[in-house]
């Protein structure tokens, strides 16, 4: 084989299975033929789904989630700009349970969601040193990496990777799907790429010429070739599915970006039977420097109205209950403005969709009245905690499998699924792991322990010092329990819980 064309292969076969070069490549070679991770797919047990929204740009969040009641808001987006950029009061969209933010107007579909309780809202979301660069802040999110560790690889790329060395995995359909014409750096392993880039214009690279079989590049022919035989096999089970299941677009949002027509793809791969458990689609022009309120109420409409046409398509299909949406950004944008637009800020929300999520608000909504030096509002939950909530709660993996490989560290976690793992898998959940949510709470705290658990459990709420304030004996069906908060000031409350010889602590904060 030429050099010339040798090359050229190999960048037709790497855009193809994701790889991203010649050195990719080569990296991957001491791999047996059977373990090509990017071609691979999870045994996925459980058959639940990731599907990945991420905002290119910054999501400005206070204009997403409207702090409605501070004065502080209004006067750094209204009263000292040239140009109006608060969300007035009585155009947002109120949200059923919560009266200290409300959603932009253009949030319809999201709004929809939220109020028949199918959206979790993480609130205040960031990590330490925050990087505003768009392309060091999308690979910290995509990494997981801290702000001074630069990783060539993803979080979701190196979980997948540790399957792959588990033997969790299958030779059907692909073990995740990006996408766009190339793999990114989301599904990235350490060693192999574990993604596989689509769209409906893939392609597969002719056929290589013969080489002479007793030279180096006959050896490394061959490898490819089994890439190439491996990267048809998956496009045609693609072309199969997305054949054989049909893509409703009347009730998207389809105005020529790539949003709507890239989740149909994915859903038409998870109403057709794909085992692949994770997705990421990439998408939005959210970097809003000028003419923001009109820029980003299109975008929030184009975002929500295709996240709704999505779900419902999931709803219709009877396979909503296997799949979770997460949209993230890489930063959110600093309260005061710059004219007709903002900069980049820190903390920002995530959305988290689906039937199984524990739907309400959770963390801290920042706030503008303190700020840091730079005049950014200050974050209070790292967003791998969310990562880790998911590895745990959703694929149901112990923080042994997934630490160190796809989270350097643990992470602490939050209750932002029903579904706790099944007690085949892990045990059942015990009064010395108890979730409660939603946390902060404003009215109704929900608490969860073990499943099989039904009788009183007796709470008792101090405050932080151990003060008590109420104690009550709540009745307890199944593992599941409720207790009544509102009458509580707004504040930091310990939740001491015993029944019989078990107990437990946990903190929550009463917010409104």
């Amino acid at each position: 084989m030429h050099r010339r064309r040798f090359m050229r292969t190999v960048a037709q076969v790497g855009a193809l299975t994701g790889v991203a070069g010649s050195s990719s490549l080569l990296s991957a070679l001491p791999l047996p033929d059977d373990g090509l991770g990017w071609i691979a797919t999870p045994d996925n047990k459980n058959g639940r789904i990731l599907v990945v929204v991420r905002l290119f740009g910054g999501n400005d969040g206070l204009n997403t989630l409207v702090p409605v009641h501070d004065d502080e808001y209004y006067r750094l987006r209204r009263d000292i700009s040239l140009n109006d950029l608060s969300i007035a009061a009585d155009q947002t969209l109120e949200l059923n349970g919560v009266s200290h933010v409300r959603m932009h107007p253009a949030m319809k579909g999201l709004a929809t969601l939220y109020n028949e309780g199918k959206v979790a809202v993480v609130q205040g979301v960031g990590y330490p040193n925050m990087d505003l660069s768009h392309f060091r802040g999308t690979n910290i999110w995509l990494s997981a990496s801290d702000s001074n560790v630069f990783a060539t690889d993803g979080w979701m790329g190196r979980y997948l990777e540790r399957r792959m060395e588990a033997n969790d995995l299958e030779m059907k359909h692909p073990f995740a799907i990006e996408c766009g014409p190339q793999l990114g750096r989301a599904f990235a392993g350490k060693r192999v790429p574990m993604g596989f880039a689509f769209t409906e214009h893939s392609n597969v690279p002719d056929a290589l010429g013969p080489t002479d079989e007793t030279s180096v590049a006959h050896d490394i022919e061959n490898i490819i070739t089994s890439f190439e035989e491996q990267g048809s096999n998956h496009l045609r089970s693609l072309s199969r599915t997305l054949a054989t299941t049909k893509a409703n677009p009347a009730s998207y949002y389809v105005n020529g970006g790539n949003l709507a027509p890239d989740l149909m793809t994915v859903s038409r791969c998870i109403r057709g039977g794909l085992a692949t458990p994770m997705y990421i689609v990439h998408t939005g022009q959210f970097d809003t420097h000028y003419f923001q309120p009109l820029v980003h109420n299109q975008q929030l409409d184009e975002l929500c109205t295709n996240l709704l046409a999505f779900q419902r398509e999931l709803e219709h299909a009877g396979v909503d209950d296997r799949v979770t949406i997460m949209v993230i950004s890489e930063f959110g944008r600093r309260p005061n403005t710059n004219n007709s637009g903002t900069d980049h800020g820190t903390a920002g929300p995530v959305f988290l969709i689906g039937r199984n999520v524990n739907d309400g608000m959770h963390g801290v909504q920042p706030t503008t009245t303190d700020l840091d030096v730079d005049g950014n509002m200050h974050w209070h939950v790292d967003f791998r905690s969310i990562y880790a909530s998911i590895l745990e709660q959703w694929f149901e993996s112990e923080p042994s499998f997934y630490i160190p490989s796809a989270l350097a560290r643990p992470f602490p976690t939050l209750p932002l699924f029903r579904m706790r793992p099944r007690p085949a898998d892990r045990g059942s959940y015990s009064l010395a792991q108890p979730l409660l949510w939603p946390n902060p709470c404003s009215s109704i705290l929900r608490i969860s322990v073990a499943d099989t658990f039904t009788g009183t459990l007796r709470v008792t709420i101090t405050t932080v010092q151990g003060v008590p304030i109420r104690v009550a004996d709540v009745p307890c069906e199944l593992g599941s329990a409720e207790i009544d908060v509102s009458s509580l000031s707004q504040g930091s409350y310990l939740v001491h819980m015993t029944s019989g010889a078990g107990s437990a602590v946990t903190s929550i904060v009463v917010a409104r």
